[in-house]
């Protein structure tokens, strides 16, 4: 576990401006046959960029630990993932700006497609359209009507994702997830993590059943469901850091991992162009940090498509300009994980980090893994962004005399 807490006392509040891009699972896996997409990809002005940035590389976690998404950007954010588990329920509730209950437990949703015998097809129903989600939530609702076990609806959220809210006071959401994470697995019911939260389990599987007697004989079939938790109740990067942060992120749960930590949602539409857009429209406001997501990196990723991950790289690089255009005082890229095409998954491999500022290092290298393994900044716990972030914009005071 790592404190910090040294940081919030030296952080001070200045005009200065940060902004920290996460191109998300953008880490991958370079060979002597196959390049990683970071490679492949044509980006001139983030080679450029990082001619003129102290490189490195980070690991979210610790070495050899995969991490989630909601764990990678706590730590990104400045909050150990160790200590701050949050559930990613909360997160994608929070996404859809659903207001958390005193008495809610939340939890993130895939649906899916089984065969006759329950073995699952698809994790994620072919990524259906979010028109269809909206559908199928509405017949589960319709559905739940008669359905007395524990008080429950499901929220449409973005493709096949969806949340559930499961009301009671004696909910405990120590739960281990209802998904066997793989195609061609046999359908997993949800576990109970401690003996407190069995009858909670229990509720949530009787959920389950009557959902998918609901879904039975429709294309989309199944849930998968992960993720349970509570409202956490964390301190807000305000008070911890003395900054008034941003969000421009699409994606509903990485809107909600944002307003957790208490940073302003801003509006910003589906493509590419509009997130610097976002960022033009709203960089002469209060705000003094701007927290920039790019999810499609991940998605490629995860669907071991190579020439759509380095497409997207690509897309950023052409992006780029504008964000550098606005002259942040410090700016840092990196993601929050990889995720390896070859893997088709999140993996532990250490992330590539750039850092940009004034008063950086340079290490005069394009931005590939191979060459941040050689950058200045070595390998560091990503953790310790945000205090090089508040350091390089000029926001830490010196520590004793």
């Amino acid at each position: 576990m790592h404190d910090i807490s040294v940081i919030e006392k030296l952080a001070s509040t200045t005009d200065s401006r940060i902004i920290q891009i996460i191109l998300d699972g953008v880490g991958d896996i370079y060979n002597n046959n196959t390049p990683s997409p970071l490679e492949k990809a044509q980006t001139p002005n983030l080679d450029k960029l990082a001619r003129a940035s102290s490189l490195g590389l980070a690991d979210p976690i610790f070495p050899g630990i995969t991490p989630g998404s909601g764990p990678g950007h706590l730590s990104l954010f400045g909050y150990d993932p160790l200590k701050f588990n949050i559930g990613r329920g909360v997160l994608e509730a929070l996404g859809i700006d659903l207001k958390l209950r005193d008495n809610g437990m939340y939890a993130r949703g895939n649906f899916c497609t089984l065969d006759k015998n329950n073995v699952i097809l698809d994790r994620r129903a072919g990524r259906i359209s979010t028109d269809i989600n909206r559908t199928v939530c509405e017949k589960i609702n319709a559905g739940l009507k008669n359905f007395k076990e524990i008080p429950a609806k499901v929220y449409p959220v973005k493709e096949h994702r969806f949340v559930v809210e499961f009301l009671g006071e004696e909910l405990v959401p120590n739960i281990l997830d209802a998904d066997a994470q793989k195609v061609g697995l046999p359908y997993k019911y949800a576990e109970a993590d401690t003996d407190t939260a069995i009858k909670t389990t229990e509720k949530v599987n009787k959920f389950i059943d009557h959902v998918l007697e609901i879904l039975k004989g429709d294309e989309v079939n199944g849930i998968l469901l992960r993720g349970f938790a509570k409202d956490p109740g964390l301190d807000n990067m305000e008070k911890r850091f003395s900054l008034r942060p941003a969000a421009v992120a699409q994606y509903p749960m990485y809107r909600g991992l944002a307003s957790l930590v208490g940073m302003t949602l801003l509006n910003v539409g589906e493509k590419m162009e509009d997130i610097p857009a976002a960022l033009e429209r709203n960089w002469a406001s209060d705000h003094d940090y701007y927290f920039l997501h790019i999810k499609k990196t991940d998605s490629y990723g995860e669907d071991g498509n190579y020439d759509g991950k380095v497409h997207v790289i690509e897309e950023f690089d052409k992006i780029l300009p504008r964000i550098l255009a606005l002259n942040p005082d410090a700016l840092l890229i990196t993601g929050d994980h990889s995720t390896p095409c070859m893997m088709k998954a999140h993996s532990w491999h250490p992330v590539p980090l750039l850092l940009h500022s004034e008063f950086a290092r340079t290490d005069d290298l394009p931005f590939t893994e191979k060459n941040c393994k050689n950058g200045s900044l070595s390998r560091i716990n990503a953790l310790y962004e945000i205090p090089l972030l508040l350091a390089h914009s000029g926001k830490l005071a010196k520590y004793g005399a």
